[in-house]
């Protein structure tokens, strides 16, 4: 039996604070990041051309807190993973999301200090999340 495998690997910067959530049967940490990619390149002509891609990035357990305690809108990061392509319901209809599922995160760059929560300022309550919110195992992370 062979065994396929799939990487991603990005730089990007946090368009947003990391949300941070708990399942509430288990405990474990989730923290979802999105991360804008920025691309540019000179077309046929010589113009300059930019497009932006924007991936939504999950870690979890002890990575997960890393990057809710470290990170802030603006953070520039590395990050390693695997798609997961997931299904749900809304309105009546079947979506699907495509979610990076984090590896490994390095911190390459922090926000501005104006952008990074602080302990004076208010920070919104974590939600919390059931184990059905989680549709796999999340498998160990490192740090």
């Amino acid at each position: 039996m062979s065994r396929d495998y799939h990487s991603t690997e990005l730089i990007g910067r946090l368009a947003a604070n990391p949300e941070t959530s708990y399942a509430q049967k288990t405990g474990i940490a989730v923290t979802r990041l999105k991360v804008l990619v920025n691309e540019q390149w000179k077309d046929g002509a010589g113009n300059d051309q930019k497009h932006v891609e924007s991936y939504i990035v999950v870690a979890f357990n002890g990575l997960a807190e890393a990057c809710g305690n470290h990170l802030a809108s603006g953070s520039k990061v590395f990050v390693r993973g695997r798609n997961r392509t997931r299904s749900y319901d809304k309105d009546g209809g079947k979506r699907y999301l495509t979610e990076l599922l984090a590896d490994t995160v390095v911190f390459l760059e922090a926000a501005k200090d104006a952008d990074r929560p602080t302990p004076g300022r208010p920070q919104p309550e974590p939600t919390q999340i059931t184990e059905d919110d989680v549709p796999f195992d999340p498998g160990p992370r490192t740090v």
